[in-house]
């Protein structure tokens, strides 16, 4: 982009400022790096207007950071907007619990994990179990000769 920033307009810029907030959240080491992608984020939301694309995506992860860092007080007004979005990331659902658990009302952030957990389980239900058995299933009968070295005990 150094060489060629003349390629790039207002709407890539912004982009590749989200992209670099987030990517950094991701690598970061400490708490001061956290803070620096969370004030990254800030300072783009102020740049970006309500009906730009990018607009939903910057205020959630926002918010998110914000949980994250315990920022409760910066983030009320993205936590207020970001409830009028229907359908919300799987992400933004646990950092409204999260938010929820850190304002101290424990009845409103387990409500929200349980429909998160609930959700889970739904999108679940069909499919078989994550496990398998290496080896066939085996009469109970027979398993001494098939696994030796376990002690039955009656």
């Amino acid at each position: 982009m150094r060489e060629h920033g003349d390629l790039f307009n207002t709407k890539d810029k912004l982009w590749l400022e989200h992209d670099g907030a987030i990517v950094s959240a991701k690598i970061a080491q400490n708490n001061r790096e956290l803070n620096n992608s969370f004030e990254r984020l800030g300072a783009l939301l102020g740049n970006l207007t309500q009906d730009n694309p990018l607009y939903p995506q910057t205020l959630a992860d926002h918010f998110a950071l914000g949980v994250r860092l315990g920022k409760l007080k910066d983030i009320r007004k993205d936590y207020e907007e970001l409830q009028k979005q229907a359908n919300p990331p799987a992400y933004l659902e646990e950092a409204f619990a999260d938010y929820w658990a850190q304002k101290g009302s424990p009845h409103e952030a387990l409500k929200r994990y349980q429909a998160i957990e609930q959700k889970l389980l739904d999108k679940n239900k069909n499919r078989p179990m994550g496990c398998s058995l290496s080896l066939p299933p085996v009469p109970a009968m027979q398993a001494n000769s098939h696994l030796p070295n376990v002690i039955w005990s009656r």
